[in-house]
């Protein structure tokens, strides 16, 4: 048993199915096949069943894909303490965030690429969800989201700030041109694109539904998305208006898209760092949250002298 026969026989796990795994690998199904024949043969036990859907764990093979997750931690953060020891900062970052994100980290990583330029990202787009499982399985060093909704006790929370949500909307269906904000009953008239994920809207959409309710009526939902890039061609293409935090919404405003404030109605969305303190929290990942002036917990096996003398501090924000 060695540890790539453990790293393809957890990509085997995760997909469910050899074939996919072999081309996520990047290696033919055949010697794939081979190697988890190899390490039943080698432990004595079935490891996999297949089925009409592809593969399953035995109960043995559950074991060996949960020990052989932490065994691939374990050793990716021996090599990221001994390349930091080695060559100071450098190492890969692991970033994970949305689509609507993305835009919103890019200065920082210029910026920190200028500043440490042997360092490499791998950035993973993903879903909410998806994204916080994999901080706290340690495939991720740093999470981007705005206003995650739970805390969890081994993760690290840091708001950056509050942006307001506003309308933001075709010029052409612009109720008031000129003004810097709408009624609410003006939203009677205006087509929307709602944020929906598994069935139900976004706490903010929520918000605004309930109180369009209050005024007795429901405004008109033509599109719906779950993600805010994906309200940007319902709004390009004059179709519907969405609500959107500011800070993302300025970034797309033009003289045919406009921003407004609704009035009567405020909600405000928390752009927000989240990272694992029960992983071994990287210098790199420390220089990184530097830039937005976040002290971290220093891992057990680092000592203050390894980062210059600097005091560091526990640091927990509590999201509400």
């Amino acid at each position: 048993m060695n540890l790539k026969q453990l790293e393809f026989f957890v990509r085997v796990a995760e997909e469910k199915n050899i074939s996919l795994a072999a081309r996520k690998l990047n290696i033919a199904q055949p010697p794939l096949s081979r190697q988890i024949s190899m390490l039943e043969k080698e432990l004595g036990v079935d490891l996999i069943r297949r089925n009409n859907r592809g593969i399953e764990l035995t109960e043995a093979g559950q074991v060996l894909y949960e020990k052989s997750r932490y065994v691939i931690k374990c050793v990716n953060e021996m090599k990221e303490m001994v390349l930091e020891r080695d060559k100071g900062e450098c190492g890969q970052l692991r970033i994970g965030t949305n689509y609507s994100g993305l835009a919103l980290l890019m200065e920082k990583i210029q910026w920190f690429s200028k500043l440490y330029p042997e360092v490499s990202f791998d950035i993973r787009l993903g879903r909410h969800n998806e994204l916080m499982e994999a901080l706290e399985t340690g495939e991720l060093d740093v999470v981007y989201l705005y206003s995650p909704s739970f805390e969890r006790d081994n993760l690290r929370y840091h708001v950056l700030y509050g942006s307001d949500m506003v309308l933001i909307m075709p010029a052409a269906l612009d109720p008031a041109p000129g003004e810097s904000s709408i009624s609410l009953d003006d939203l009677r008239n205006i087509p929307m694109c709602m944020m929906n994920t598994n069935g139900k809207f976004w706490v903010n959409d929520e918000m605004l539904l309930n109180e369009c309710r209050r005024h007795g009526f429901l405004p008109r939902i033509v599109a719906q998305c779950n993600t805010a890039i994906g309200a940007l061609p319902f709004i390009n293409g004059g179709v519907a208006a969405a609500l959107l935090p500011q800070d993302f919404a300025r970034r797309f405003s033009n003289q045919n898209i406009i921003i407004k404030n609704i009035e009567g109605f405020s909600a405000v969305s928390y752009p927000t760092l989240v990272w694992n303190d029960n992983t071994y929290v990287t210098r790199t990942l420390r220089l990184f949250l530097s830039l937005y002036d976040i002290q971290t917990s220093v891992d057990a096996n680092t000592t203050p002298d390894d980062d210059n003398g600097d005091a560091i501090e526990e640091f927990s924000i509590v999201v509400n």
